[in-house]
């Protein structure tokens, strides 16, 4: 488990569900710091590209 993993560690360790994520930062983002922040068209796109992972992976059987 990593900072900011949130919850992946029970997910995937004691559930056993699979479980994927998005970075959307970039060098300016300054993670973790009192200004961080996000690019809304990076936000966009992370959104754009997880909603594609997911439907590829309903695909999957």
């Amino acid at each position: 488990m990593i900072g900011a993993s949130g919850p992946a560690y029970l997910f995937v360790h004691e559930l056993g569900l699979p479980m994927a994520t998005v970075g959307i930062a970039y060098p300016g983002s300054r993670i973790h710091a009192p200004n961080e922040n996000v690019r809304l068209d990076l936000f966009e796109k992370g959104a754009r590209h997880m909603a594609r992972v997911l439907g590829r992976m309903a695909e999957v059987d």
